[in-house]
């Protein structure tokens, strides 16, 4: 049954990522899934936190924690651009606090989960897992920042983007894998591994579309 709800949860997400970049793909269709990308995003959330594998004090206060320090780097950011750089959000992703959507945590809880799934099924030392969760996260975060500022859901100032902005997400990316890797999240490997490849394909195809 476990197996079964994963296997529908991935196919649901690979679709609806599909069935997004045909849609971004053209100018008839582009205004309505542009309205739907954070219904989308929560949508993934919702299903992320159906099929992981096990829900105690421990998992709830890894999503509390991941969202509180995210989302403060993330408003230091916007607001002083002392973190990443000079940036600011659209409204494309709904609704903000500070300029900041709060589905930005949300990104962030799923991003770091899955990035921490993978890296300690990679290595099991917890101090170069995190090393390589932060890498691997840092490396998404490459791909998905050209097709993210191209879609509009966030703009760089200067116009590029600052390496400073990876060194953060670095950073800020082991914090938070070293911290769900002390809590001993028992993470969902396998949804894991759709949601970072789907990703990855959605951004990637918008940039180069």
């Amino acid at each position: 049954m476990e197996g079964k709800k994963t296997w529908v949860a991935a196919i649901i997400i690979v679709v609806t990522y599909l069935v997004g970049i045909l849609g971004f793909a053209f100018n008839a269709t582009k205004g309505l899934f542009e309205f739907l990308v954070p219904y989308h995003l929560l949508m993934v959330f919702i299903i992320l936190l159906i099929v992981h594998k096990k829900w105690d004090v421990r998992f709830a206060l890894f999503l509390v924690l991941t969202f509180i320090i995210s989302f403060s780097a993330e408003y230091v950011g916007v607001q002083t651009g002392m973190l990443f750089g000079d940036y600011y959000y659209s409204n494309v992703l709904g609704i903000k606090y500070g300029g900041v959507p709060l589905l930005i945590g949300i990104n962030w809880i799923m991003l770091v989960y899955i990035t921490t799934s993978l890296s300690g099924f990679l290595v099991r030392n917890i101090f170069l897992s995190s090393i390589l969760g932060a890498g691997i996260m840092a490396l998404l975060d490459v791909v998905m920042e050209p097709g993210a500022v191209k879609l509009r859901f966030w703009t760089w100032t200067l116009n590029f983007i600052p390496v400073y902005n990876y060194i953060c997400w670095f950073g800020l990316s082991f914090i938070l894998i070293l911290s769900g890797k002390i809590l001993r999240i028992n993470a969902n490997m396998y949804i894991s591994l759709i949601i970072l490849i789907s990703q990855l394909m959605f951004f990637l195809t918008m940039y180069l579309h």
